[in-house]
């Protein structure tokens, strides 16, 4: 994944806050000074080690940022180590970069225009991210240089919606859910750990959702955060930035606790400025958190905004929420929540079918123009067919294909080499235990032993072996 450097000025500090947590839950690793400087730490050298240790440059364009001594530095010196720029005009700028000898170069790289425009124009920003373009079967880029499609253990992220496949029918299904208009604006993303719940709604619900594919949703914002042990504190640091005014975290959650009504309100305040039909898509991932880590009376608070905001008449939150299906006994504590699962507010996120997995396999390679070998699609298909609950293990698979790539072939040779699907991870997995000292891998062993004690049978044999 690529690393962002975000370079603004100081009088954009809430638009560089509020970009940078769209980035961060857009799965992309970003460096700004306000989180990455601490107290101590020579600023000058920690933003020249910033810009060296990032791929790309985030240029935050306005008249203050363009006399800024410091993003004048950033830029130029991100342009010596030949980053990949990417300046976004966030106020017109034009006038103030025609005027400056050191920035007026400038004027010959595309922008990505976010003034007036911020939600056309964060998707915009997420296509140019080295990488995540999506290819195209006809090109004729140098197979040397074909980024890898495939997630490994990783879940997928928005900047991988180009390369998610398999799951279009539960993104159609959420999207129906998710229409304008409806009383209860709720969806439940509900399955068993590991299912891709939250795959498929940062892959395939959210980049639909900003694309404009329900009525008018290419001007809704959209927030995503997990609860932790202080869900309401959670909500409001997320949204604080998104908010017109320049207000803190502890505004926000002081606002969220005036009533059940607070977050519908803050809503409305957040959505001031945007067209009558925009709406606040919040969503709460790993939501099972509310019940594992914060108190009770936290727990019961924060439910009940998320209820008074999902069902107010005329209201423009929309909450989406991503649960393990394991937690559905804990809702009975709650019988009004209790009841926004049901129908089709409810999407269960089931075991893909044979064709689904297919296309799983062959969707990220045909995007970016790698070819499998004659049988080898089919040969992984059954592979993972016979595993229910592999989806992991797959892409680990596929991304250690693509490590061993011919050009552009995908092969059986190399299928083969690292033993498949079944054995792909083991193997790895063995091969890191052999190559830490001794002292670590009694760590390893302890919890491992641990983990069998409980009964996780998912553990690789030659892990179990090492024991």
């Amino acid at each position: 994944m690529s690393r962002c450097f975000i370079s603004y000025s100081r009088r954009n500090t809430n638009f560089a806050e509020r970009l940078a947590r769209d980035l961060n839950d857009a799965g992309v690793e970003v460096w700004i000074d306000f989180r990455q400087i601490h107290a101590g730490e020579r600023w000058k050298d920690e933003i020249r080690r910033g810009v060296e240790r990032s791929e790309v440059i985030v240029i935050v364009l306005s008249p203050d940022s363009v006399v800024s001594e410091w993003v004048q530095f950033e830029i130029n010196y991100g342009r010596e180590k030949n980053k990949v720029l990417l300046p976004i005009m966030v106020v017109d700028c034009y006038a103030e970069l025609r005027a400056n000898e050191s920035l007026a170069w400038l004027l010959d790289v595309h922008f990505i225009k976010f003034e007036g425009r911020y939600e056309q124009g964060f998707p915009e920003l997420l296509k140019a991210l080295p990488g995540k373009r999506k290819v195209g079967v006809f090109d004729t880029i140098d197979s040397s240089k074909i980024p890898n499609p495939f997630k490994g253990l990783e879940a997928f992220q928005q900047t991988d919606a180009a390369f998610f496949f398999g799951r279009e029918g539960l993104i159609k299904k959420a999207l129906a859910a998710l229409k304008p208009g409806r009383p209860r604006r709720f969806l439940a993303v509900v399955g068993a750990s590991g299912s891709g719940k939250s795959s498929l709604v940062r892959a395939g619900v959210i980049p639909q959702v900003r694309s404009g594919a329900l009525p008018g949703s290419d001007q809704w914002r959209v927030a995503i955060f997990t609860p932790g042990d202080q869900p309401t504190r959670a909500l409001a640091t997320r949204i604080a930035p998104m908010l017109p005014e320049d207000v803190d975290a502890d505004a926000v959650q002081k606002a969220l606790s005036t009533g059940m009504d607070g977050l519908s309100t803050v809503a409305q305040r957040l959505l001031i400025d945007a067209p009558s039909t925009a709406m606040l898509m919040l969503i709460v991932d790993q939501f099972e958190e509310t019940f594992t880590r914060a108190p009770e009376s936290a727990a019961r608070s924060f439910i009940g905004l998320l209820e008074h905001a999902a069902t107010v008449p005329n209201g423009r939150c929309i909450v989406v929420l991503t649960m393990r299906a394991d937690f559905f006994d804990r809702l009975g504590r709650y019988p009004d929540f209790a009841e926004l699962f049901e129908a089709d507010q409810l999407l269960i996120v089931t075991e893909m079918t044979q064709s689904n997995l297919l296309r799983a396999i062959t969707g990220p390679a045909e995007a970016v123009s790698l070819i499998y070998e004659d049988g080898l699609a089919d040969r992984i298909l059954e592979d993972v067919r016979r595993q229910p609950g592999s989806l992991p293990l797959l892409q680990y698979a596929l991304t250690e294909l693509y490590k061993r790539r011919e050009g552009r072939r995908l092969t059986n040779a190399a299928y083969d080499a690292i033993g498949g699907v079944e054995q792909a991870l083991a193997r790895h997995a063995e091969e890191l235990y052999v190559s830490l000292g001794v002292g670590q891998q009694d760590i390893v062993k302890r919890v491992l032993l641990r983990l069998i004690e409980i009964g996780d049978d998912a553990i690789p044999p030659p892990a179990r072996r090492a024991i």
